[in-house]
């Protein structure tokens, strides 16, 4: 938390604040002294566009799954439209999700029957 924190530009107060907690809190959480709740934990998640996992030290990935390749090895324009698709609201991602398949036609026909167990979208 303390990683995200300052790459943020954060003070502990201002992170509390965005939280819903005290900047006591956040020195406590960051110095190991304590733990935040479950709901200051997705709070926190999500402030920060990063999984639980990555949140708690479970994962090394910020986002989530990535097939066979760490975050870090990911091309240029995955990174670009995961973190596009993290930002948008539901009905954003079903439109984004919709062009995707526009503009690669069949290719992405195939990866999606590929990845659905034949289901195809």
């Amino acid at each position: 938390m303390l990683a995200l924190r300052t790459e943020a530009g954060l003070t502990q107060d201002e992170l509390g604040d965005k939280v819903g907690v005290t900047g006591k809190s956040i020195n406590v959480y960051e110095t190991g002294r304590g733990a935040p709740s479950y709901h200051v934990l997705i709070r926190l998640a999500d402030y920060f566009g990063v999984t639980l996992d990555y949140l708690c030290g479970r994962s090394n990935s910020r986002h989530g799954y990535s097939p066979g390749i760490s975050e870090s090895e990911w091309p240029d324009g995955a990174k670009v439209f995961y973190w596009c698709h993290q930002k948008l609201s539901p009905e954003e991602k079903d439109k984004f999700v919709r062009i995707m398949k526009i503009i690669m036609g069949d290719d992405v026909k195939e990866f999606f029957r590929e990845t659905n167990g034949g289901g195809g979208k």
